[in-house]
Parts: structure tokens; C-alpha cells; sequence
């Protein structure tokens, strides 16, 4: 990968994402980390909130959009109260 490409990690500290951003560190492969609680040298963004995820993906070429998927036994990963059927997530 060009080393002048712009990327954001997301989910950088989860446990696919952090294994991401190790990779692009130990290849110095600049990023920009996204989780949602603020970390030193990344950025704060979630899923609910569109104005952080355009802060998050600002200046960037690629997205790594690192997520678990949903498991059946969970039903849909909406939080409670959000207005969207299904209930929430335990």
C-alpha cells in the first residue's frame, strides 16, 4: 500500500481492529485509529452519531470498516430506545 494514502481504522481498538492497527504500525503505515471512547492519537467517532463519522473519514482515501456481525441468537444490534424494531443489544 502507498504510504501516502489516508486510511481510518474503525473499531481500532476491538478485537479485529486493534489487530489492523498493529499491522499498519509495524509496516509505519500512517492512520487515523476510530473508537468510540477517545484514545490518545485517535479519534472519537460512532455509528450514531454522523457529524463524528465525518470527522472521522475527513482528509481520508480508505476506511476499514471493522465490525463483528451480528449473531443470530442476539437479534439486530440496535440499542434500546433508538426508535428501530428489535430491541437492543445485551
Amino acid at each position: 500500500m502507498d504510504c501516502s494514502t489516508r486510511l481510518t481504522v474503525t473499531g481500532a481498538t476491538g478485537t479485529i481492529g486493534s489487530h489492523v492497527v498493529r499491522l499498519l504500525t509495524e509496516r509505519g503505515v500512517p492512520f487515523r485509529a476510530m473508537s468510540r471512547r477517545e484514545r490518545p492519537g485517535g479519534v472519537r467517532a460512532d455509528f450514531d452519531d454522523p457529524a463524528s463519522l465525518a470527522r472521522a473519514v475527513a482528509d481520508v482515501d480508505t476506511v476499514f470498516l471493522v465490525t463483528v456481525p451480528p449473531r443470530a441468537d442476539r437479534g439486530p444490534r440496535h440499542r434500546p430506545g433508538d426508535g428501530r424494531a428489535g430491541g437492543g443489544r445485551p
